[in-house]
């Protein structure tokens, strides 16, 4: 039986600035990885396809980091997605070059309508793709979902041609500015790329 997945948090895109809900974020998820010592690496691993808008959250979150200088190595962006096809080598890679590293995985999601829009944060591994129907490999410590569209049971990709570009940008905005956020509450020695 599957371990339920505990919420650590959760915010809407569009409020992040008016009701401080990147701040609070940020500490919530600093708490929340308070035991990560110094000596062990951070990854953010981003995971979707820029080739349709449903799927581009995460290269659009890790390309937002690279162009903000983020401290912390980033695999996934627009220009060097990690998707179905390299996931698993990508990962395979990450765990024979760091020794021990933290894995943050980041992909677009699925769920019921309220949820569109949010972003939350989750301890445990994330399982891309699952929302169609792919099988690929669990990873990360802990994950960020980013609600992109609603699920349809009886057609769950309709949302491949159903998603607005401007909420999904403004999602990956968010959800960057949450980990640089993040990222300056840690202690500049945790920088390690």
């Amino acid at each position: 039986m599957k371990k339920p997945q505990m919420t650590l948090f959760k915010f809407k895109a569009l409020d992040f600035i008016e009701k401080n809900a990147i701040y609070e974020a940020a500490y919530t998820f600093k708490n929340a990885t308070f035991e990560v010592t110094s000596e062990r690496p951070i990854i953010i691993l981003c995971i979707g396809s820029d080739k349709n808008i449903s799927d581009v959250f995460g290269p659009m979150v890790g390309t937002f980091l690279i162009e903000n200088n983020f401290p912390y190595k980033v695999y996934g962006t627009l220009q060097n997605p990690v998707n179905a096809f390299n996931l698993e080598d990508t990962f395979n890679k990450i765990i024979n070059h760091y020794e021990n590293p933290f894995i943050i995985g980041i992909d677009a999601s699925l769920g019921e309508p309220a949820k569109i829009g949010y972003i939350q944060l989750y301890d445990g591994p994330i399982h891309p793709g699952s929302a169609i129907g792919n099988e690929l490999p669990l990873v990360g410590n802990m994950h960020i979902k980013g609600f992109v569209n609603t699920s349809v049971p009886t057609y769950p990709a309709h949302f491949l041609n159903d998603t607005r570009l401007f909420h999904v940008m403004n999602m990956s905005r968010a959800t960057a500015h949450l980990l640089i956020t993040w990222s300056q509450l840690n202690s500049p020695l945790r920088q390690n790329i």
